[in-house]
């Protein structure tokens, strides 16, 4: 019972801050489109293919995302941030959560990942992502999401999340950085397995970049940092 209430108020919380984001971006729109208004000027369009977005990320001085989900995507641009999360949103609307640059949810996509819940036994119950992880962390992680037909399935799956040793070279799009590659493994309860990969900071453990299955038969979801938020 308390799960379900935890889950509900946590989905609240969220749908709220959406809200809250496309008023801002309503105001925006409404308060006039043109270049002279930054906040407006950075919502660039969540666009069919991934093009090159190195050139108009160098030209915004905002926190922003390379972010495709199966091959869809462009320059997000930070329009709320929130503690860890993060609110990244086309000039459609459409939006993409990040927990400490995990993804947490979207909205506006199809499919749509309504909730991510991770349960962990870590100290304070810091995230796996965020730990030196000398040996592989184990944790429980839960998602709901909404399939194209409108349907709406919750998994559960048991995690693994386990990080090489050194580090490997990553392009992002303003820049190339050494970074730890980190794979999550996650079992699910129905059968199925899924892998994503993510490379972070060997340092202060940040991800700087993710390719991310976030439930088995989910689109692919990736992305790069452009300019950090932090």
């Amino acid at each position: 019972m308390r799960d379900r209430d935890l889950t509900r108020s946590r989905k609240d919380r969220l749908r709220a801050v959406f809200l809250c984001v496309s008023a801002l971006c309503a105001s925006l729109i409404l308060a006039g489109c043109s270049s002279s208004n930054p906040a407006v000027a950075t919502l660039t369009a969540f666009l069919p293919g991934r093009a090159d977005v190195s050139e108009r990320a160098s030209e915004l001085s905002y926190a922003s995302i390379d972010f495709a989900a199966a091959g869809r995507g462009g320059l997000l641009v930070l329009a709320e941030s929130s503690q860890e999360l993060t609110f990244w949103q086309s000039s459609r609307r459409e939006t993409v959560v990040l927990r400490g640059g995990y993804l947490e949810s979207t909205s506006g996509l199809t499919p749509e990942l309504q909730l991510t819940e991770i349960s962990t036994d870590t100290d304070e119950g810091a995230m796996p992502w965020r730990l030196a992880l000398d040996e592989p962390a184990h944790y429980t992680l839960t998602r709901t999401w909404t399939r194209a037909d409108g349907s709406v399935d919750t998994g559960r799956a048991d995690a693994t999340l386990s990080c090489a040793t050194g580090a490997v070279e990553k392009k992002l799009p303003l820049t190339t950085l050494e970074l730890e590659r980190c794979v999550e493994d996650l079992v699910w309860e129905r059968g199925a397995t899924t892998t994503s990969v993510f490379w972070r900071d060997r340092g202060n453990h940040r991800i700087w970049a993710a390719d991310v299955v976030a439930w088995p038969g989910s689109p692919l979801y990736e992305w790069r940092v452009a300019r950090p938020w932090w």
